[in-house]
């Protein structure tokens, strides 16, 4: 662990900072363990106001400055947060992007920005609610990353999908949302440049996601869903026997929620033929967003939304 810390790297837009705010927040709130929590914002523009903000929350949390040893010490944990604008890495990429924003691609750099044995990323839309060092501790071996199934596409619907991007099997279709990378392994594969090259070789439909399954293909080492337990506006029932059970174990008790699909925040939108899994995703990120300084603009802009009728 290279200078005892656990990196955790997170991409944003201007706009979604109060969200991923959110998320760093129960990553503080349920941090354990008297370690190091290094966070660093791939962007290519977020607003300074947005980075002072974001800045003195993770302060609050325990770190006087980015860069500093933290005040709690061996206390308990400690925080520190640097932004890391990439735009030089990705000048001259067009990247498909669909329903997704560009910023989705900066993943992709992260084996090849950081230093450290091991890197976590995470989606700036999940709650957090476990000690993401016992995630960080896990051994992987020769695998290039861990990630959790992809509780809709390692399904049967992702048959076509796995075939059309080449790959041998659906079942192992990995979700980007959660990812440890070992970064050296990673790195030692495939160059930084053959990575983005990949990325804009083709419209890939599930873009940088597809690229990383691509790369990884039976050198992911799959982990319970639990660590990325996906909220989406699917029907369990549409999930294969064995992803089910898994899928339903991982909602009930989850060690990071991920809001894949309609988010909780935006009333415009219900969760399809899922509406049960709604229950209680509104509360679990206020919980956390009530304690940032972004809580205002939360709520302003749920209130500037209309609310869908029946929801």
């Amino acid at each position: 662990m290279k200078d005892g810390a656990v990196p955790v790297v997170f991409s944003s837009d201007d706009y979604f900072v109060p969200y991923l705010a959110a998320l760093v927040q129960s990553i503080m709130d349920n941090a354990k363990k008297p370690l190091r929590y290094r966070f660093f914002v791939l962007h290519r523009g977020i607003a300074q106001e947005n980075q002072r903000l974001l800045g003195s929350q993770v302060a609050a949390g325990g770190v006087a400055a980015a860069g500093d040893a933290g005040r709690r010490g061996a206390e308990g944990p400690s925080f520190s947060l640097d932004f890391v604008d990439v735009s030089a890495h990705i000048r001259g990429y067009d990247f498909p992007t669909h329903f997704l924003p560009a910023e989705s691609y900066f993943r992709l750099l992260i084996p090849y920005l950081f230093e450290y044995e091991k890197v976590l990323y995470l989606d700036s839309d999940m709650i957090c609610g476990a000690d993401l060092s016992e995630l960080y501790a896990l051994d992987l071996g020769e695998h290039l990353l861990a990630a959790c199934r992809d509780d809709f596409l390692a399904g049967d619907r992702g048959r076509y999908h796995a075939r059309s991007i080449g790959l041998a099997s659906h079942r192992d279709y990995f979700n980007a949302g959660m990812l440890l990378f070992n970064r050296a392994a990673f790195s030692r594969g495939v160059s930084m440049t053959g990575l983005l090259d990949l990325a804009v070789s083709r419209d890939w439909q599930f873009c940088d996601q597809d690229v990383l399954n691509v790369v990884c293909a039976g050198k992911t080492l799959i982990l319970n869903m639990e660590w990325n337990a996906m909220v989406t506006m699917y029907n369990e029932d549409q999930f294969p026997p064995e992803l089910r059970q898994e899928y339903r174990r991982s909602r009930a008790r989850p060690k990071i929620s991920h809001f894949a699909g309609p988010k909780p925040w935006d009333r415009r939108f219900g969760f399809g033929f899922n509406p049960a899994a709604r229950a209680g995703q509104l509360e679990l990120f206020l919980r956390y967003a009530e304690k940032t300084p972004f809580i205002g603009v939360v709520r302003e802009r749920m209130e500037a939304l209309p609310r869908r009728e029946g929801r």
